[in-house]
């Protein structure tokens, strides 16, 4: 029973993400989210879910929403501040490897991609909680610097609320 009501969270979440994004209550726009929605529920199983429930534990919803409007707010900002590394020609690529403090899978991963979504860094590598990073800009101190800067920005949020 509790994989029933699993999956109708699940299914409940993937729905509510569904309209927000569409903007559209049509009826037509409610039923082809519901059948996108119970697709990736059923496409889910063995990779997000098994039969004693979820792989890792997810953040509250009030966490993501805070994540999420702080990367949207970093995007912008590394962009400018990219635009004026590549007009003075300080942009020195580096790639240096960093090891997160969590071993959530699902947080990692939230990580690795806010990190790509940043204008001048890319994750180009991610095992377990260890990520390898690509940044236009050296700070010559073997990404240290850098390091200190996402762990601050991304993952310290997730750990003050207590997700590890």
């Amino acid at each position: 029973m509790d994989k029933k009501i699993f999956q109708l969270k699940l299914f409940g979440f993937m729905l509510g993400v569904w309209l927000i994004f569409s903007l559209s209550l049509t009826p037509s726009n409610i039923v082809i989210g519901g059948l996108f929605s119970l697709l990736v529920v059923l496409l889910s199983k063995g990779a997000y879910y098994h039969e004693q429930g979820s792989f890792f534990t997810l953040p509250s919803f009030w966490l993501l929403f805070r994540h999420s409007f702080r990367l949207i707010l970093d995007m912008y900002y590394s962009g400018f501040c990219l635009l004026v590394t590549i007009i003075k020609g300080n942009d020195d690529p580096i790639i240096f490897s960093m090891d997160l403090e969590n071993n959530n899978l699902f947080i990692t991963t939230l990580i690795a991609n806010s990190i790509t979504l940043t204008p001048g860094t890319i994750t180009l590598d991610q095992r377990r909680n260890r990520l390898l990073v690509l940044s236009a800009k050296n700070d010559f101190q073997q990404g240290k610097t850098i390091e200190k800067d996402i762990k601050t920005r991304l993952q310290q949020p997730f750990l003050k609320g207590g997700i590890r």
